[in-house]
């Protein structure tokens, strides 16, 4: 029965949500934060609702800027799991260049999200709520201490593109704009 139990178990990928992790590997938890600090906030309960059942092991090495392959082998060697070498690759664009989108627009609503997040709370409600006010280059802009991985992945399935930029370790933008390349759902 032993063995059947832990083949159920979650496997260790940069898609695992951070929520299935822990609830598989309790053990786990305090290695991820270990790994990405940012995630002791996984300790309140209403972060450990909303963020980590959002959250994938991807998106956590994203906003701790840690190697993917990194954070994903560490928690799988803990696990008692293979190594996953050379499999691993980023999803978000890292690119550093303003957008053309981003100088051409013009900013309509600004959220910083700080003092929402040092609550224990998450934005995710008030930031679908801006972009579906925008129009036609429009911008929505959020302010948070770390990359905000599990909004912009959200946003993007909404088709909404977006851009970030760290002004400095405790300022980092994200603009968001609608997506007027892709088909409205």
């Amino acid at each position: 029965m032993n063995n059947q139990m832990k083949s159920r178990k979650t496997d260790i990928t940069p898609q695992t949500k951070i929520a299935a992790l822990i609830e598989d590997y309790p053990q786990l938890e305090e290695i991820l934060i270990k790994l990405a600090p940012e995630f002791k906030k996984l300790r309140n309960p209403l972060m450990r609702k909303t963020i980590a059942k959002l959250a994938t092991l991807q998106q956590a090495a994203e906003i701790s800027k840690l190697p993917v392959s990194t954070l994903v082998n560490e928690l799988r060697k803990v696990a008692g799991q293979d190594q996953l070498l050379g499999k691993i690759h980023w999803k978000i664009d890292r690119t550093s260049d303003k957008p053309e989108w981003v100088s051409g627009g013009s900013i309509k609503m600004e959220l910083d999200a700080r003092s929402i997040i040092e609550r224990g709370e998450h934005p995710i409600g008030e930031v679908t709520d801006h972009l579906k006010l925008l129009k036609e280059n429009q911008l929505f802009v959020l302010i948070t201490s770390f990359i905000p991985a599990p909004l912009i992945e959200l946003a993007g399935e909404k088709s909404y593109k977006s851009w970030t930029t760290e002004e400095s370790p405790e300022v980092v933008k994200t603009y968001f704009a609608k997506n007027n390349n892709t088909d409205k759902k």
